[in-house]
């Protein structure tokens, strides 16, 4: 028997709700859709701003984003206290900011901000990677007497320009106004700062610091109780056109020829607009602000330099659209062969005025910076930015290129060098200072004449070092070069051989000629990578010779300086040095030449082996050593007179030794000392030139030999550059006593 199974019958009402569930249901989904295309533009851009956050507790009333995008267009914007304190919590909570632009909108003033927490930390884990634009803005009130690193950023590993330091207290071991402490990628320019910054490593703009400082200002005294210098420890970081309120005087920060005197606030002003040109060739940043003087202050103010936003070229009726080279910053135009040589350019500025420039040159490319314009400045044709782009030039010693520094007139036409030239003017039209820049870029030998104020380059390219057709042979003959801003010669980039005897840089003195080279200590104009501390400098081996040819070379910190190896061989040389006279990072090796030395340092310092073989050195320093070699001083031959404030010795295997006398009384400039033989027959007399401790001899044949040293009052003879080697006379007042001719 089957069993039947009735189906139970769903009430109505129990019909109707399962309805309106389903409706209801259905509506929510409804809602979610609508809402969610509603508010989608919103959250995309809440997600897509790195910078927003969530409220915090007791975070009160600060903002949780930042107008704008971060880019160097619409940069992230501060407009109050409230958010420049938020921008600082960002950053320390990781934030780095990296490759982003933050602008400071208006004056700040911290006056009532209690534990301001600083940007960034001090180990590192937190640090603004940034480009913070100050806009010219001040910020007030900065008081910071809490740390061990302190400053408005502890460790800037970004840039910070135009910004205004204008009071406070900043007080720490390790302190600076802006800047802590700076990594190698940091980057302070065209800043200022007033407040009062002291410590046991303090500076006006930064404490201690590896990379760059430009175009800044330090107005806080001494009477504040504050340090008066740009950074407290200036071992790495690159110190360029920067000035400081020092004893009441007004003077050039890290540049040793200054003089300390309030007249040069003017000077300054001028010198701090002219360098925004540089700036803005260099680094990506909306406005650079100009200076002026006020109350005998510099102080920047909120005008903005008047760059260049593009330019067109008129010849033989044909309009040309210049392009902007990140490469060369510059505007390059492509001017076709048959052009007419009278050409018209139109330069379009900032503040939508207009420049009209007649040029009559006919170079193939022609360059005009992104410079500084003021509206009644009057253009004139050595206004332009000039390269001319040549051929590849000849290795031929006997045909040489010439290139003529006076006039940029290269002879033969084809040559492997380019040619910048610039002038800047005031709003007279008057020149005010003028930078020109020759670069060798191909391999070849190049005859260097004339006169020139600016650098001459080396750079064949950045695979040069391992590139066996990288080298050039140059031959000074009857130049002058005076570089305002890094060496006068600087090789950046050449073949590197490693062989002392087969550089990949050679210079020769031209017979018979006579140069001069003067370098500052200064960011090469030449290159960001930094600053290069010789007159002349070179990245690579490098030798520099002749027979009777001279060079005067003076240098704001080292006279001729080799990242590698450098050998001397012949040739007269005259070295003037605030530092070390020669200055190498591997072996230097003197073969031969006329050397008359005058440093402030060490007069030969190697951090590889010094090797004499020949030659005539005559060297001076009132403070280090004559010979300062990690690996000793080998002394073959030669002719060597000495006298510093250190001993020297001469290494185990020399062929020749040294005497060296050596007094706890200071020999003093200007005395006079004689060399006889046993029997007291003069030998040769010398006139101390600097005050020291000791004095070194070597010669010839001096091993196993008895001599006498007398300070005489009273030398009959011709000195040249303080020896006498003929001494026809002499009376002898005291005698010097010597241990003997060292040989080890």
């Amino acid at each position: 028997m089957g069993i039947k199974m009735n189906r139970k019958e769903t009430p109505k009402n129990n019909r109707k709700v399962i309805t309106i569930m389903a409706a209801l249901f259905l509506l929510i989904i409804l809602i979610i859709v609508i809402g969610y295309q509603y508010l989608k533009p919103g959250l995309e851009k809440a997600k897509s701003n790195p910078i927003a956050d969530t409220k915090e507790e007791g975070s009160g009333d600060r903002p949780t984003t930042l107008s704008g995008d971060g880019s160097k267009e619409i940069p992230y914007q501060i407009t109050s206290v409230e958010e420049f304190l938020q921008f600082a919590e960002m950053v320390n909570q990781g934030n780095t900011f990296a490759g982003q632009y933050v602008q400071l909108m208006a004056d700040l003033n911290l006056a009532a901000v209690d534990n301001f927490s600083m940007i960034g930390n001090a180990d590192g884990t937190a640090a603004f990677s940034g480009i913070f634009d100050g806009a010219a803005h001040k910020i007030q009130n900065l008081n910071l007497t809490s740390g061990d690193v302190i400053g408005l950023f502890v460790n800037l590993d970004g840039m910070v320009c135009n910004l205004l330091i204008e009071s406070g207290n900043v007080q720490g071991n390790v302190a600076g106004a802006i800047a802590g402490s700076m990594t190698v990628n940091a980057a302070i320019l065209n800043c200022y700062n007033k407040a009062c910054v002291s410590g046991e490593t303090a500076g006006g703009i930064a404490g201690i610091g590896n990379g760059t400082i430009i175009n800044c200002v330090n107005m806080a005294t001494e009477d504040m109780g504050s340090t008066e210098s740009i950074v407290g420890n200036k071992e790495e970081v690159v110190i360029q056109n920067c000035y400081t309120n020092k004893g009441g005087n007004f003077e050039i920060e890290n540049h040793t020829s200054a003089e300390a005197d309030a007249k040069i606030r003017g000077t300054a002003v001028s010198n701090l607009n002219t360098m925004l040109t540089a700036l803005t060739m260099k680094y990506g940043v909306a406005d650079w602000y100009k200076w002026k003087l006020t109350e005998n202050e510099p102080i920047i103010v909120q005008t903005a330099a008047n760059t260049i936003t593009g330019a067109t070229l008129e010849t033989a009726g044909t309009v040309i659209e210049a392009q902007y080279s990140d490469v060369e910053h510059a505007w390059v135009f492509e001017i076709p062969e048959d052009a007419a040589e009278q050409r018209d350019i139109t330069l379009q500025c900032k503040d939508g005025s207009s420049k009209q420039i007649t040029c009559e040159a006919t170079y193939s490319i022609l360059h005009y910076m992104n410079e500084d314009i003021d509206t009644t400045m009057n253009f004139k044709q050595g206004d332009l930015f000039i390269r001319q782009e040549l051929v590849p030039g000849t290795s031929d010693e006997e045909n040489p290129i010439y290139l003529d520094v006076n006039t940029f007139i290269a002879t033969p036409e084809s040559t492997g060098a380019n040619v910048y030239h610039t002038i800047y003017m005031d709003k007279e039209g008057e020149v005010t200072d003028t930078d020109d820049l020759v670069v060798i870029t191909q391999p070849g030998t190049y005859r260097v004449t004339g006169t020139l104020n600016g650098q001459l380059a080396v750079d064949m390219g950045s695979d040069a070092a391992t590139n066996g057709n990288a080298q050039a042979t140059i031959i000074l003959d009857g130049v002058h070069i005076d570089s305002s801003y890094g060496p006068a010669i600087t090789v950046k980039n050449i073949l590197e051989t490693g062989d002392i005897e087969n550089p990949g840089i050679r210079i020769k003195l031209a017979d018979g000629s006579e140069n001069e080279v003067i370098g500052s200590n200064s960011m090469d104009i030449y290159s960001a990578k930094g600053k290069s501390e010789g007159a002349i400098s070179t990245v690579a081996t490098m030798s520099i010779g002749g027979t009777d040819g001279q060079i005067n070379v003076i240098g704001d910190l080292e006279g001729i300086e080799s990242n590698e190896r450098l050998a001397i061989n012949g040739g007269g040389y005259h070295i003037t040095s605030s530092d070390d006279g020669i200055n190498t990072s591997e072996e230097l090796r003197i073969n031969d030449g006329y050397l008359v030395m005058n440093a402030n340092d060490d007069v030969f310092d190697s951090n590889g082996e010094i090797t004499i073989k020949n030659g005539t050195i005559i060297g001076y320093t009132p403070t280090e050593h004559v010979f300062n070699a990690k690996d000793g001083t080998k002394v073959d031959g030669g002719f060597i007179i000495g006298s510093s404030s250190y001993s020297n010795d001469c290494k185990e295997g020399s062929k020749q030794g040294l005497i060296e006398l050596k007094s706890e009384q200071l020999f003093t400039k200007g005395q006079r000392i004689v060399m006889t033989d046993a029997e007291d027959n003069a030998i040769l007399a010398f006139e101390v030139q600097a005050d020291g401790n000791s004095i070194v001899i070597s010669m010839e044949e001096m091993q196993d030999k008895t001599f006498h040293f007398y300070e005489s009052t009273q030398v009959q003879g011709t000195f040249t550059d303080g020896v006498c080697t003929e001494v026809t006379g002499y009376i002898a007042d005291t005698e010097i006593t010597y241990d003997g001719a060292e040989k080890e």
